[in-house]
């Protein structure tokens, strides 16, 4: 049986872009971070990270409908590297000692940049159904690890399980260049069916927003049960996969 080097490649990228987006659409949880300054604005940039999430899915829907407009792959995956690349400048910029502030502005960068990601994968892999399955089974399995983290004090970051490991950005990066350099030109999105996509970005989005919300009740719990946590993600699970198969 002949491997398709192409088709892997681009179900790969596809799976790390889901990682990538998951990690940064992951809201930082209260009361984990050992962080000094004033409770007031603790929760003022607590309650950005909502608004920032919102920023990304936009970003996210509106990358995904331009992309599936001009239907050129290549593109496509230029907007994930480049989403990539925005990532690991954040990773450095946030392994040095930064304020609330700055870190609220790396948190809007960073969802504006998971969007990108999620919006260029998206309209590449979709008609894959390879690609298609392992971008969602990236996102689900990522915000199921980050539900059962646990508690424990981590360095301040834009995320509350961290920052992307480098291995991931890097392995990310390459995949995305690999798809960009090697796909065929002439190998366009499918405009057959332009509803695909949308619908597949729907659900992605969704299920992101729907993370955020639902994660940010159990947060603000003060003893949270973790039975709580999980019943969250099953629920978010069980409905992204009956919307994707559905679509």
């Amino acid at each position: 049986m002949t491997i398709d080097l192409r088709s892997w490649t681009g179900a790969l990228a596809a799976f790390l872009s889901g990682i990538l987006a998951a990690v940064a659409l992951t809201n930082p949880a209260r009361m984990r971070w050992p962080v000094t300054e004033p409770q007031s604005k603790i929760d003022q940039w607590i309650s950005s990270q909502s608004t920032s999430v919102v920023v990304g899915a936009i970003v996210a829907v509106g990358a995904c409908a331009y992309l599936q407009h001009r239907g050129s792959r290549r593109r496509a995956w230029a907007f994930v590297y480049s989403g990539v690349v925005v990532l690991i400048l954040i990773r450095f910029l946030a392994a040095e000692e930064v304020g609330l502030d700055l870190l609220t502005v790396l948190g809007f960068a960073k969802t504006i940049a998971a969007g990108l990601i999620l919006g260029g994968a998206v309209a590449a892999s979709w008609d894959s159904r390879l690609g298609r399955n392992l971008l969602i089974i990236g996102v689900v399995s990522t915000w199921l690890a980050a539900q059962s983290s646990t508690g424990d004090l981590i360095p301040v970051s834009t995320s509350s399980i961290g920052e992307p490991a480098w291995a991931l950005l890097l392995l990310t990066l390459i995949c995305a260049v690999a798809c960009a350099v090697t796909d065929d030109s002439e190998l366009r999105i499918s405009e057959s069916e332009p509803g695909v996509a949308a619908a597949a970005l729907a659900v992605v989005t969704g299920l992101a927003l729907t993370q955020r919300i639902l994660s940010s009740v159990v947060d603000r719990q003060e003893n949270p049960p973790t039975f709580s946590g999980w019943l969250v993600m099953v629920a978010s699970t069980l409905a992204v996969l009956t919307l994707t198969c559905s679509a």
